[in-house]
């Protein structure tokens, strides 16, 4: 087992973008952990692998000991290019009110009051250009020409919502997902991200991916969990609950 665990929806379907409602939480973790919950969208496979994300994380060696606002960006399958917020050249932060590390706050409570971040990522149609925005807030940009053509230069080809943790060092306890529930308790308990939709390149408008077409991935469940979930409401009609009380170690 690596020291990597993720909880997640997967969307396959050409698309110019995502969005979601991201619910808040502050997951406690360690100097070598981090936890997180996010959007990403994809295009390739394995060395070729294109992928940006972004959402809230919480990592100390991003000095981020809170909930805070994050990206990633590989054009190589993780080999020789991207990196988290600025740490490297890639994103272009533009925002003067909301800037990457910004606490994202407030966070949501067990049983009791739920906040959430609505995320987009959207490639612009004229310039290319990969956008995250908060509501209407433009944080910044992924420029067109980190990718390839056959790659996020001209669309994704799949959509990822959901949690992921991470745990450096070997025999490390993995941290908290989310609120550190499992899926099947349900809203203000378990940790969600609704009103999922996407750009569809075929029809070229935003639409809710049908739950039956989302593919759930755990790759740790006794640790942790996904499932869809259907309610009353616009933002009901296509979400997922994740997460988990962590406890795996690295073998």
């Amino acid at each position: 087992m690596t020291g990597r665990h993720f909880a997640i929806a997967e969307y396959y379907r050409d698309n110019y973008g995502a969005t979601g409602n991201i619910n808040i939480w502050d997951p406690p973790v360690n100097p070598d952990q981090f936890s997180l919950a996010s959007i990403y969208v994809e295009n390739g496979f394995r060395d070729s692998l294109q992928s940006i994300s972004a959402g809230w994380i919480v990592s100390p060696k991003l000095n981020q000991n809170n909930s805070g606002l994050f990206t990633y960006w590989t054009a190589d399958g993780h080999e020789k290019t991207g990196c988290y917020n600025t740490v490297c050249p890639g994103f272009v932060q533009v925002s003067s009110k909301l800037a990457l590390g910004t606490l994202a706050r407030p966070t949501s409570t067990y049983d009791g009051e739920q906040y959430y971040l609505q995320a987009i990522i959207y490639q612009d149609n004229i310039t290319g250009n990969w956008w995250f925005l908060i509501k209407n807030e433009p944080i910044g940009y992924w420029p067109k020409s980190l990718f390839h053509v056959q790659g996020l230069a001209y669309g994704a080809s799949r959509v990822f919502w959901g949690g992921e943790v991470f745990s450096a060092l070997r025999q490390s306890t993995s941290p908290l997902m989310g609120s550190g529930h499992f899926p099947k308790e349900g809203f203000k308990k378990a940790a969600f991200v609704n009103g999922l939709k996407v750009i569809d390149r075929e029809i070229e408008k935003i639409r809710s991916p049908p739950v039956k077409d989302l593919r759930l991935f755990a790759n740790s469940p006794k640790c942790y969990k996904v499932e869809t979930k259907t309610g009353v409401g616009e933002e009901w009609s296509s979400a997922i609950f994740y997460g988990g009380p962590g406890g795996c170690t690295i073998t």
